[in-house]
Formats: structure tokens, sequence, C-alpha cells
């Protein structure tokens, strides 16, 4: 069995683009420009994938004349679904700018700064990051469930053995690497309130 060697002139990054450039002219029917605009790329680039690996450059048409599937699909997530516009193109494979300037171009536009962080403020959205961010699964926890236990039964310990809060709190705070009002916190359930 023989193994045909395809040469290309394309880098590894730019054939690792290739489905995503055939997906978004072919079947979302983007021009040249919003392709290379979506995925960081040169349109020459772009037009030289498709002639090898796709089947060539459709026939030019007026912007307008067609429905632009992708933008639909930007504005149902964007408008209706509302998701943030990094959400929309971490899901389509494609450039937060070129949601952006899609939405700004051709549809009603952005949220302002306040309409976002409305939307981050609601109930359900807190909820979420309260649960993935609960305890050990914080990008910023210092302490494991385990040390935090730890704490708490050393706290009450000390206490026991005639000890004041602070000074308590000071000595397992050092012991622990954190700061005396962390220590506070969780001893007061303040803080890890789910264990």
């Amino acid at each position: 069995m023989n193994h045909v060697m395809i040469r290309t002139n394309f880098n590894k990054e730019t054939l690792q683009k290739l489905p995503q450039v055939l997906t978004l002219y072919y079947q979302y029917e983007l021009t040249l420009g919003e392709v290379a605009k979506a995925l960081n790329m040169s349109s020459v680039t772009v037009s030289k994938l498709l002639k090898q690996y796709g089947t060539g450059l459709r026939p030019k048409k007026a912007y307008d004349e067609k429905v632009n599937k992708l933008g639909k699909v930007i504005e149902i997530m964007y408008y209706e679904q509302m998701k943030s516009s990094n959400r929309i193109a971490s899901i389509l494979g494609i450039s937060s700018e070129f949601v952006v300037a899609y939405l700004n171009r051709y549809a009603k536009g952005t949220r302002s700064a306040s309409e976002a962080c409305i939307l981050r403020a609601d109930e359900e959205y807190r909820e979420k990051i309260r649960e993935t961010q609960l305890g050990e699964s914080n990008t910023a926890a210092k302490l494991t469930t385990e040390k935090v236990v730890k704490i708490r039964n050393e706290y009450v310990n000390l206490l026991s053995e005639g000890h004041r809060k602070t000074h308590a709190q000071n000595y397992l705070a050092k012991k622990y690497g954190v700061k005396r009002p962390t220590v506070s916190d969780i001893v007061l359930r303040k803080t890890w309130r789910h264990i």
C-alpha cells in the first residue's frame, strides 16, 4: 500500500482552523473577509484553503441579498438566550471581536456595561457562581476541606485549654498560612459553611 504525501504550504495552526473555515464559508455563507476576521487569518490564506481543501470559491453575491446564517445564530444566542459575546465565540469557535463587530454592524448592537452587570447580578447567576466557586473548587482557595475541619477542631481545643479567641485565631492563621480574619470567618462559619 503506497502512502501519498500531500504537500502543503500551510502551518499546523492554519490547518487546525480548516474545519472552521469550511463551516463558516460553506455552511454559514460568510464572505472571505468575514471568515478571515472571525478566525484571525488573512483573506488570501482563507481563499487558498478553500481552493485546496474545499470545493472552491462560490460565486460572489451581494451580502445583503443572502440571509447570514451565522449572524442569525449569533443574534439568537446574544439577544434571546442572553449569552455573552465571549461565550458565543467559544461555542461557535470564532473570535469574540468578530461577534461584537457583527452585532454592532448588522444587528441592534451590544449591551452596555451596566446591562451586562445586571445580567450577571441576577439570582440564577449568583447561585451558579456560588456552586462552582464553593470551597476547594474556588480558584483562590488556599485551604482544603481537610484543613478547614482541622482548624475548627483545633480552635475548639485551644478555647477549652483557656486561650483567648484572638490568640487562638492568630496561632491557627500562622500555622495554616492564612490571615487571622480568615480563621475567624471559618470558625464563625461565615465561610466554608458547606462543611
